[in-house]
């Protein structure tokens, strides 16, 4: 231990290897017992299986000790970034998650989900509820109403374990009514261009299984035309927060309003050292569970997806993270939804 050692992939000697410093006792008893290391393929499927020249006894216990009982290096948090992909060739919905603690760089889990895949045409949007499972909502069903269809997280999303038409009712996929969870999972409907003049905000609760209106209110923050250059986010605390991304000062705009106001009293302020960018979808502002804040930008010209995350302790002024992820550069930018769970 305390030194470099040459450590092959598999048994095999012509699957190569190499050098793995062990810094700890721990760690070289760990390789004492099992003499080998996970190649880039078993890394890259860490619930499953790689190639002729994987190896998995230690793969699988840094995997299984990370769910466990959470992260052994100090590598951001335990959240998890996701793509999923709509219109995935499969024939349904794709979702492709990689781990902060592989600084997104690795599949965390992956594959096609229960969901059928549809057009990008903005009608269905995916949502992680709070406890990890899938949402995805359909604005525009032909019932009338929303239609809400969920997937269970210890399915790997293949059972469907909530199915409700809503009593919201639809709406054009246009953008103008953005669906947002609540961090406590009540279900928000954010109506940006109200004829009020203000975004208006409606609210079901989770209990009622969405069934039950609890909020109705009209936000201080002006109604805007929905053309993607204003996106409403929830904080972690419950607050409502507008991003401006195409603001004239050459950077992006934050507004945040106090939940405890009704989304009256503006708490929160901030031109951000993010660059203000085109409002086409190529950017995607996110809060990770910690409360900093990432933009995700789906195109970035390195082939991978690009994340830029700022700390909320220092009110998004600071980077707090840039990480290159495993996600390949999306070119149909409607087409990919990147979502934060842990």
């Amino acid at each position: 231990m305390g030194r470099d050692n040459y450590i092959q992939y598999n048994p095999n000697t012509g699957c190569g290897g190499s050098n793995v410093f062990l810094l700890n006792g721990s760690t070289a008893a760990l390789y004492n017992y099992t003499p080998y290391q996970p190649n880039a393929a078993a890394l890259n499927n860490l619930y499953g299986t790689g190639d002729g020249c994987s190896s998995y006894g230690n793969r699988n216990f840094w995997r299984m000790y990370n769910d466990w009982f959470g992260p052994t290096t100090n590598d951001s948090t335990t959240d998890m970034l996701s793509f999923v992909k709509l219109n995935a060739t499969s024939g349904h919905s794709d979702n492709m998650s990689y781990s902060s603690i592989g600084s997104y760089s690795y599949v965390a889990r992956g594959g096609d989900t229960s969901y059928p895949a549809v057009a990008t045409d903005g009608a269905v949007v995916p949502r992680y509820w709070p406890n990890g499972d899938l949402v995805f909502l359909r604005l525009n069903h032909s019932s009338g109403h929303v239609e809400l269809a969920s997937y269970s997280a210890n399915s790997g999303f293949q059972q469907l374990v909530n199915y409700q038409l809503l009593p919201y009712p639809a709406v054009p996929a246009d953008g103008a009514v953005i669906p947002l969870f609540k961090p406590n999972g009540d279900l928000s409907f954010i109506r940006l261009n109200h004829a009020s003049g203000k975004v208006e905000i409606v609210s079901y609760s989770a209990s009622s299984g969405f069934q039950q209106l609890i909020e109705y209110r009209l936000a201080a923050y002006p109604a805007v035309s929905p053309d993607g250059a204003v996106v409403p986010r929830y904080w972690p605390n419950g607050d409502l927060v507008f991003l401006r991304l195409n603001h004239s000062s050459g950077h992006v705009e934050l507004v945040s309003y106090s939940t405890a106001s009704g989304f009256q009293q503006l708490v929160n302020y901030q031109i951000l050292p993010y660059p203000a960018v085109s409002p086409d979808g190529a950017v995607v502002p996110l809060f990770k569970p910690n409360g900093d804040l990432s933009f995700i930008r789906l195109n970035h010209s390195s082939g991978k997806v690009e994340v830029v995350s700022y700390g909320a302790g220092s009110s998004f002024q600071q980077m707090s993270d840039y990480k290159m992820t495993g996600y390949d550069a999306v070119s149909n930018l409607k087409s990919v939804i990147p979502l934060y769970t842990r």
